[in-house]
């Protein structure tokens, strides 16, 4: 029990490898990350199921005391569900909806105000598999030239400038070289950066990597009706150098909108997930008018043209090195 404790409540993943001798891990031939939320939930289930048995209860609860629980909310939560498959579909349930518990690639902070600058930080939250390591990391922000702009979910021929009255050079790279070796900024023609990438690192699978980043004050325009406007990211986790025909699962994950570019990512796991940042107004310094209602959520997505253009590594020489030509 102490891996569920571990895998879902927090605590260091180091310990699930300590411990995969453990007379539980006979019900887990593979203790590893679920990709998707569907998967995850058929896991827990078919888990307890077999888990809380006569026969594996008999014998795991005989040798192994639930004293090894130590913290307040697993213990509680395990002492209630420890001989009860109903309850242990209930905490499946809950544990679906809790977004960090899937390690997605995510940013740290992924809402803040408008007109508020931050350093904020992608975390990578696991490599492409048991015994992977992401050793290359790369980053898309849209652009503002060529994005596809959404209004409350459907797409418009509206540009961001119509909601953003500074939209342009927001996001800077913040140095670091905890992880990865060699890093730089990815910049248009004008200069503006439009992405970062990292390379030659080693993050492996069970580990989570911070990548820093600081995104600038972001105003929104005030005779618009925005209330929020949310930034989609493209972003790819590398495992193994290839060309585009090479990527799969294990190889790389592609947390990226799905907008019909080389890097959609159809079928991988973070397929058409972005991580996102959504910037919310400030209704006391920027009200909205009145014949706005409600307000409206608008989107910022990079184009297929521009994650064609920026996805790609390219190195300080002038070489792409990711994916390989």
């Amino acid at each position: 029990m102490r891996h569920f404790a571990a895998l879902f409540f927090g605590e260091s993943e180091n310990m699930i490898r300590a411990e995969k001798s453990s007379r539980l891990s006979r019900h887990i031939p593979e203790i590893k990350r679920c990709r998707g939320y569907g998967k995850r939930m058929e896991w827990i289930s078919d888990y307890f199921l077999r888990a809380t048995s006569k026969s594996s209860l008999s014998e795991y609860y005989k040798n192994n005391s639930i004293k090894k629980l130590k913290r307040g909310s697993s213990n509680m939560l395990i002492k209630q569900l420890k001989f009860s498959t109903h309850s242990a579909l209930a905490i499946a349930l809950l544990m679906s909806v809790s977004h960090s518990a899937f390690s997605h690639t995510r940013l740290e902070i992924p809402t803040v105000a408008e007109n508020l600058r931050i350093s904020n930080n992608v975390v990578i939250g696991h490599a492409c598999g048991e015994g992977t390591n992401v050793i290359a990391h790369s980053v898309v922000f849209p652009d503002g030239v060529d994005s596809i702009v959404k209004v409350n979910g459907t797409p418009t021929t509206d540009t961001i400038d119509a909601y953003v009255t500074n939209y342009g050079n927001l996001y800077q790279k913040i140095l670091n070289h905890s992880v990865f070796k060699e890093e730089d900024e990815k910049h248009d023609a004008n200069g503006n950066t439009v992405g970062y990438y990292t390379r030659d690192g080693k993050n492996p699978d069970y580990y989570a990597t911070y990548v820093p980043f600081r995104a600038g004050a972001m105003a929104i325009e005030p005779t618009s009706c925005a209330r929020s406007v949310k930034v989609s990211l493209g972003i790819a986790d590398i495992c193994k150098i290839t060309n585009k025909t090479g990527f799969a699962e294990g190889i790389v994950n592609l947390w990226t909108p799905a907008v019909g570019s080389d890097y959609d990512g159809p079928g991988l796991h973070g397929f058409d997930s972005p991580a996102t940042l959504t910037v919310t107004r400030d209704l006391v310094n920027n009200p909205m008018d009145a014949s706005c209602g409600d307000g409206l959520d608008v989107e910022v997505i990079p184009s297929a043209a521009q994650m064609n253009r920026d996805m790609p590594i390219v190195n300080k020489k002038g070489t792409q090195v990711w994916p390989k030509p």
